[in-house]
């Protein structure tokens, strides 16, 4: 599968939780892969995993570092969800 943004969306997805795209710089994005509700990632213990995205998309190096976030996000992916313990939901609750 290539290395974009439409595919992290989908693989995201695939995995139950949504793509959103938080903050950037001069030469990266930054998105975020986010749990549903009342779960969280079991790779890192957390709702969100950030993923590092290089804008200038055309540059060889840009190429490889994009591939290599989207293989690192396959790989936390694959771990799956788990629901949040009862006794640490309050650390997550949203208004």
């Amino acid at each position: 599968m290539k290395a974009s943004i439409p595919n992290l969306k989908r693989i995201v997805e695939a995995a139950g939780g949504t793509l959103e795209e938080d903050h950037g710089s001069l030469d990266t994005r930054t998105f975020q892969a986010v749990a549903p509700d009342g779960k969280r990632w079991r790779c890192q213990g957390t709702i969100l995993l950030c993923i590092l995205w290089a804008k200038r998309g055309s540059l060889e190096s840009s190429r490889n570092f994009n591939l290599d976030a989207f293989r690192d996000t396959q790989q936390r992916l694959a771990h799956g969800l788990e629901p949040i313990p009862a006794d640490e939901a309050e650390q997550y609750a949203t208004d």
